[in-house]
């Protein structure tokens, strides 16, 4: 099992298997259009987290600058995300999946905050804008509707999993 101390991976796209290990976007998605149960934990339940997200094409962009440049000068280490542009609440997830699904749907609520929970984390892309001129290109929501056009289509593959 993994830890909690450790962040969860923030790429989103469509085609994630929707594991909760997988990213949160994918699979509050997954969930919401498979009906299943979904629940807002810590910082008092009411799924104020906010986290950024950023799209597999975009982290693949940077990837191939790194790989044509490999003696490029730049941090070995450099933080790379969905930024502000990206930023998202699970309480403002389950208010798109809402006008998406056009259904309500019950969303548990745990207040109890986990020891290495985080309120907020959006990525400080300066570094890497910078040293890569690099910066992700595809939105939030941009994001969130590949991933819902991708459920819609795979409806009986998401259950398999």
């Amino acid at each position: 099992r993994r830890s909690n101390k450790w962040p969860r991976r923030r790429h989103a796209g469509a085609g994630q298997f929707g594991k909760i290990d997988h990213g949160i976007f994918s699979f509050w998605i997954y969930h919401w259009l498979l009906e299943r149960i979904l629940g807002f934990i810590g910082f008092g339940g009411k799924g104020k987290q906010v986290r950024d997200f950023f799209s597999p094409e975009d982290l693949g962009s940077l990837l191939v600058k790194q790989m044509n440049s490999p003696n490029h000068k730049a941090p070995k280490i450099i933080n790379a995300g969905g930024g502000l542009k990206s930023a998202m609440s699970l309480y403002e997830l389950n208010d798109y999946c809402k006008q998406q699904f056009g259904f309500e749907k019950q969303i548990k609520t745990e207040s109890e905050t986990r020891p290495f929970d985080l309120p907020y984390y959006v990525t400080d892309n300066s570094e890497v804008t910078k040293h890569w001129d690099w910066s992700p290109q595809q939105t939030g929501i941009q994001i969130l509707d590949d991933i819902v056009k991708y459920a819609r289509a795979n409806t009986q593959k998401l259950l398999s999993l």
